[in-house]
């Protein structure tokens, strides 16, 4: 029986893997970055540093550099090839 559901090829998973990994580590560095501001805010305000702030800007660090790697082992990866599945 033909339900007409066609499963997608194995490239376009693969464009949407590196689609979110990348939209994943820009959201990492964006966060980063905005942590940053807001910490060098309350220091000026506070004159103090916040360790708070601070655990979180290194774990925004990690995880950025995480999703970076990920995502340029993705990219190096490539596509996979259709040698083996012909429609």
């Amino acid at each position: 029986m033909n339900t007409g559901y066609k499963a997608p090829s194995q490239k376009v998973d693969w464009e949407q893997q590196c689609k979110q990994a990348k939209n994943l580590w820009i959201f990492a560095v964006f966060g980063f970055y905005v942590s940053i501001i807001v910490a060098g805010i309350v220091w000026f305000l506070h004159r103090e540093v916040n360790l708070v702030l601070v655990s979180v800007i290194l774990g925004m660090m990690v995880l950025g550099i995480w999703l970076k790697t990920r995502y340029q082992l993705l990219v190096r990866k490539g596509p996979p090839s259709r040698d083996d599945s012909q429609d």
